[in-house]
């Protein structure tokens, strides 16, 4: 999925997580950052990935914001250590 998003003309970088989920097992999240004076909507991105991915899976969110990455090292570490 990360190479989907990374091929999104307003996608400057990507990190995706599994976030639990009780049908699925685990969920993807999406955190991008954008590119330099591009806008796009959570919507959107959802959109994108729905019409490409093959197994129609799509993001739990595309959280959009240039800080995501921070975010997303956070949720990581701290999924990982409440999910053990």
């Amino acid at each position: 999925m990360e190479s989907l998003l990374h091929s999104h003309p307003a996608v400057a970088d990507v990190a995706v997580i599994g976030l639990p989920d009780e049908e699925a097992g685990e969920l993807p999240t999406a955190y991008l950052v954008l590119k330099p004076k591009v806008k796009v909507t959570e919507n959107e991105i959802v959109k994108f990935v729905e019409g490409n991915f093959v197994k129609k899976t799509k993001p739990v969110c595309a959280v959009v914001n240039p800080l995501s990455i921070y975010l997303y090292l956070f949720i990581y570490c701290i999924s990982r250590w409440l999910f053990k």
